[in-house]
């Protein structure tokens, strides 16, 4: 007797077993955040020396973050959105702190240029000033690199191995809206938070 069911095909992508860190939807997450950004900075300046503030690639809200940093974190100078993850093993103490840009509210953030007539009556485009937004950021709480990477040492038959898979989810758990692009070539080391799209 031959069955009714139908067989199809599905991609298939290995899900570890790991529990979530941090969801960005979740009161309790949101509730720290805003408690941490409420309270005084906590970095001093040995920290800010091995700290890395991870910030969207998009330009409009690249300058959002910068404008926060340089309010918040005047001294801080590690501030990109693309960084070697294997580089960050070699320096003893490294953290990554993301700075990402939600909308206010479980909604869309909110538009970086705006029409409106000019001195002649022309409608025109013009930027809205990055520091309008500054209430969509969240900053991340620290994220200490070496507990999130696995590293097997070099040896006289093998190269050195970074495990950073743990590191890059925890990374991603933060970001949100974006994404953590991973590397596409092997020859290429650089990590880029990047729009979801």
């Amino acid at each position: 007797m031959k069955s009714s069911a139908t067989m199809t095909r599905v991609a298939v992508r290995v899900i570890h077993d790991r529990t979530p860190t941090y969801i960005f939807s979740c009161k309790g997450c949101i509730a720290d955040d805003k408690k941490r950004m409420d309270a005084p900075p906590t970095l001093n300046e040995v920290a800010l020396d091995k700290t890395l503030f991870l910030i969207p690639e998009t330009e409009y809200d690249q300058a959002i973050c910068r404008v926060y940093l340089k309010t918040r974190y005047p001294e801080a100078t590690n501030i990109v959105a693309q960084f070697n993850a294997e580089r960050l093993s070699y320096v003893k103490g490294a953290q990554i702190v993301v700075i990402t840009r939600r909308g206010k509210n479980g909604g869309m953030p909110g538009p970086g240029t705006r029409r409106q007539k000019d001195a002649e009556d022309v409608w025109k485009e013009s930027k809205i000033p990055p520091e309008t937004y500054l209430d969509e950021l969240v900053e991340s709480a620290p994220i200490l690199v070496e507990e999130c990477m696995n590293v097997v040492p070099a040896n006289m038959f093998s190269d050195q191995d970074v495990d950073m898979r743990e590191l890059i989810a925890r990374l991603s758990e933060r970001a949100y809206p974006y994404r953590i692009a991973c590397p596409a070539d092997p020859r290429d080391k650089l990590y880029i938070m990047r729009l979801n799209s």
